[in-house]
């Protein structure tokens, strides 16, 4: 179950995250995108799939963070 939430939310964030980056990528001069050609930059589905293994990445960390975290002030009281 908490696994199908991760995906599910890691997906809305991925959508989310390639929408905004294709609709403004001739705009954001820090992603390295800027003067190239239409044919050389990458489509939805590159940044889909790249910023779904991020959230992936980033929900991994919660759940162990937050039990040393507890550990911690269980610890200190």
């Amino acid at each position: 179950m908490i696994l199908g939430l991760q995906v599910f939310l890691a997906l809305i964030g991925a959508i989310f995250g390639a929408s905004w980056i294709t609709s403004n990528l001739d705009k954001t001069t820090y992603l390295g995108t800027t003067g190239l050609a239409e044919s050389e930059k990458n489509g939805f589905g590159y940044y889909l799939i790249q910023m779904l293994g991020t959230w992936v990445l980033i929900f991994t960390n919660f759940v162990p963070i937050s039990m040393m975290v507890s550990l911690d002030w269980v610890k200190l009281l």
